[in-house]
């Protein structure tokens, strides 16, 4: 049992502490899954299709210690869809479709919702990374 008296400041700042971890993987999830997004665009861009993987974009365009999911325990890889044709995903735009690749990691709940359902803070849902889902509840095609 704690002192209250004792330990006050120590209570006061542990209390936010879950807060900052789930913005601090937030970060992870936006740094990491951009930079993701940029080296698989980049492999679009010079072959003129998507890549059947992550890994297969590694070393040029994208770097593997990078390619890393903040919210998954085992193998701690983003998640990569390559949607042939056009499928829905429930945002909090509503619902889009999107097609090509898709980057996701799973988000806080650690389970992999296929980015079926995304969230922009991946607390509910999948996090995705790519396509930029703002972009396309806008108009903005996903090729």
């Amino acid at each position: 049992k704690t002192n209250p008296v004792r330990s006050a400041m120590v209570l006061a700042v542990t209390a936010d502490l879950t807060k900052l971890f789930a913005m601090r993987q937030w970060l992870n999830a936006e740094l990491n899954g951009t930079s993701v997004a940029f080296g698989v665009a980049a492999s679009y861009r010079k072959d003129g299709r998507w890549p059947p993987s992550i890994s297969a974009t590694y070393s040029v365009p994208t770097l593997k210690r990078i390619d890393f999911d903040p919210w998954k325990n085992e193998i701690p890889r983003w998640s990569y869809e390559l949607a042939d044709s056009p499928r829905t995903m429930d945002t909090a735009f509503g619902p889009l479709q999107v097609s090509g690749g898709i980057i996701y990691a799973v988000g806080a709940d650690r389970e992999d919702g296929i980015a079926k359902k995304a969230s922009a803070d991946g607390q509910t849902g999948d996090f995705v990374a790519w396509p930029a889902l703002r972009a396309v509840s806008r108009g903005a095609t996903t090729k």
